[in-house]
């Protein structure tokens, strides 16, 4: 049996290979095979797209474990702050529910060496933060209203 780098296999590498041709990945081939042709990576064999779905979906599982760590110690460390002794803080940890936030996952990927930013704004629409000119109103027509209105008042 040929060994490769770190102790592996040649036999359990040219397994797990074959074996990826039959697998379903989380990730969709085609999202993969769209990423790679932007890249420039082009291939046909789908053994090779797999091998990299794999590695993504490694590394997403990884990133998504630490940021639930992350998030795990801060939510202890709020539940620390607001209750004393041992007890106290188990019984208030059970009942807190589990929420990841941006910072968690901006730590976790830290990790990872990758840096992410939060955008100055946030457009939920696309005219959002654009000024549109407001048509002026008819000054004219508002003193007309207010005579006429006034003519009423003194009858």
């Amino acid at each position: 049996m040929d060994r490769l780098k770190d102790g592996v296999e040649k036999d359990d590498v040219d397994r797990l290979i074959g074996s990826l041709g039959e697998y379903e990945m989380a990730i969709p081939d085609e999202l993969v095979n769209y990423y790679l042709m932007r890249a420039g990576f082009k291939t046909d064999d789908v053994r090779v797209q797999r091998l990299i779905a794999l590695a993504v979906q490694k590394l997403m599982a990884d990133v998504t474990n630490d940021a639930l760590s992350h998030s795990r110690l801060r939510q202890q460390a709020q539940q620390g702050a607001k209750t004393t002794g041992r007890h106290g803080a188990a019984a208030a940890g059970a009942d807190a529910k589990m929420m990841l936030t941006s910072d968690d996952l901006h730590k976790a990927l830290r990790e990872y060496g990758v840096s992410i930013r939060k955008p100055p704004y946030y457009a939920d629409h696309e005219l959002a933060g654009v000024q549109t000119p407001q048509p002026a109103a008819p000054v004219a027509k508002k003193n007309q209203a207010a005579g006429a209105s006034s003519a009423a008042e003194k009858k």
